[in-house]
């Protein structure tokens, strides 16, 4: 399964916004992020980790894709996930985020989940946005109000990469 992983994160490049970026914006095409995260438990309870490799491309300020493979481990259970999305301009300054994961023979990640988000430009610096995921578990499935995965979500300031 950490095969699976490696080569969705090897065939796919990606990119993320955490807030609109003006038109024109100077922009960094391609980005590789690393992460390793160590919850350390209380009690007899066995730590948590998890492993990110995210890869991401912007050919433009508001036109990106990206693609992230990421391992856990928690209650002695290790699973593999691989994440692929694209965020596409809509419309005058909103972008919209379309993402779909897989983790096959995931335990406590979901096993497939598609979802999306939009975020508008509202004046003054701030943005708004919203979006829904469904996430297909072992046991069952659900949908529910989601953020982002790469953060968006109402901001103010001025717009960043």
């Amino acid at each position: 399964m950490i095969e699976f992983a490696l080569i969705v994160t090897a065939l796919t490049a990606a990119g993320s916004l955490d807030t609109i970026p003006e038109a024109g914006a100077t922009i960094t095409p391609f980005v590789v992020d690393a992460s390793y995260t160590r919850d350390r438990l209380s009690g007899d309870r066995e730590d948590w980790d998890e492993i990110r490799l995210r890869v991401s491309f912007a050919s433009t300020a508001r036109r990106s894709v990206f693609t992230e493979s990421r391992v856990i481990r928690r209650f002695g259970t290790t699973d593999v996930e691989g994440r692929a999305g694209i965020v596409l301009p809509v419309g005058t300054g909103s972008i919209l985020e379309v993402e779909a994961s897989a983790g096959p023979g995931a335990v406590i990640l979901p096993e497939w989940s598609l979802g999306g988000h939009i975020q508008m430009p509202v004046g003054a610096g701030w943005s708004i946005g919203g979006g829904a995921r469904h996430a297909s578990y072992r046991d069952g499935g659900a949908t529910v109000p989601a953020r982002s995965s790469n953060g968006t979500s109402a901001t103010s300031g001025p717009p960043t990469d």
